[in-house]
């Protein structure tokens, strides 16, 4: 019998994220899944990602889908890099422990967001 090869499996949602650049983003988080957080400079992501706008452009598209942070398992923020602006990629769990530890209102966003959905 042949080896199986290796196959990267997509969350469900991933036909969901708008095509282009926020698939891009979701399938470079997905190659880093084995750890639980990666950086990236927008740099590369913009050469690696055939983007054919600017680097302006592309830079302010990257940081509305940092705002929106919607992409399935993973959060997204932008830090400064010494040679550029850089996006951090936080498997989700993950994610929610570090803001759970780094954010003391953390805890108050939790119960708000409890309070909203039982009202609803």
């Amino acid at each position: 019998g042949g080896r199986q090869p290796d196959v990267l499996t997509v969350h469900p949602d991933y036909f969901l994220i708008e095509p282009g650049l926020g698939r891009f983003v979701y399938r470079l988080a997905r190659r880093a899944a084995g750890k639980s957080t990666a950086k990236w400079a927008f740099k590369t992501i913009y050469e690696r990602s055939g983007s054919t706008g600017t680097f302006k452009e592309f830079c302010r598209m990257m940081r509305r889908m940092i705002d929106a942070n919607d992409l399935p398992e993973y959060d997204l923020r932008e830090e400064d890099g010494q040679s550029g602006p850089l996006l951090l990629i936080t498997r989700r769990t993950d994610a929610m422990e570090l803001a759970a530890k780094d954010e003391p209102e953390a805890d108050g966003d939790e119960q708000e967001n409890g309070e909203n959905a039982a009202g609803v």
